[in-house]
C-alpha cells in the first residue's frame, strides 16, 4: 500500500505520499515487478531490470526489449501511451574485457564498474557514476553530475548543470 510508507520521519512520509511523489490518494498502491534476462554467447551477458508503475495499467504500458546482434546487446524500454510515475531500471553484467560504445539513457544515471576497455556514455537528466575502469573514457551528461573513483587511462567528461566529483 502507497500510504504505508515509513522512512521513521512522519514528515518525509507525509511528503512521499503526496502528489509530489507517490500520490497515494490517486495510486493506492504500487506494482513493482522484476524481469529477468539472460543473453549467451561466447562469454555470457546477463541483464536484469524491473519496471515500476504507480498502477497496473501504467504498468502493462512499459515495454521493454532485449535484444543481441552480434557482440552488441541492446536493453530498451519505452511506454506506450502516457503513463504516470513509471519507468525501467537495467543491470547489465558484462565480462570484466568489455567494449562499452555508445551506452545511452534519457532520464536516468549511468553506474559502471569494473570495465577494462572503451567507455563512451551518454545520459540525460542523471548523474554518471564511474568505479574502476581501465582503458579510454568519454561521459557525457546534462543535468547531473559525474562522480569518479579508480580510473586509468584518457578520460574526457562532459557535464552540464551538475558537478565533477574525484574520489
Amino acid at each position: 500500500q502507497t500510504a504505508s510508507v515509513d522512512t521513521r520521519d512522519a514528515n518525509r512520509d507525509g511528503h512521499l505520499a503526496s502528489p509530489d511523489f507517490f500520490d497515494a490518494a490517486t495510486f493506492p498502491t504500487i506494482t513493482f515487478v522484476g524481469t529477468g534476462f539472460a543473453i549467451t554467447g561466447d562469454d555470457t551477458v546477463e541483464v536484469t531490470g524491473a519496471k515500476h508503475a504507480g498502477s497496473a495499467g501504467d504498468l502493462s504500458l512499459i515495454r521493454v526489449e532485449i535484444t543481441q546482434a552480434g557482440n552488441v546487446v541492446t536493453a530498451r524500454a519505452y511506454r506506450d501511451g502516457k503513463c504516470n510515475n513509471c519507468g525501467a531500471y537495467f543491470v547489465i553484467r558484462v565480462p570484466r574485457r568489455t567494449e562499452l560504445s555508445r551506452v545511452k539513457t534519457s532520464n536516468g544515471g549511468l553506474n559502471i564498474a569494473s570495465i577494462d576497455g572503451l567507455a563512451d556514455l551518454t545520459t540525460s537528466n542523471g548523474g554518471i557514476t564511474l568505479r574502476d575502469l581501465k582503458g579510454r573514457t568519454t561521459a557525457t551528461t546534462s543535468n547531473g553530475g559525474i562522480d569518479i573513483e579508480r580510473i586509468e587511462g584518457d578520460v574526457a567528461l562532459r557535464t552540464s548543470n551538475g558537478g565533477v566529483k574525484f574520489s
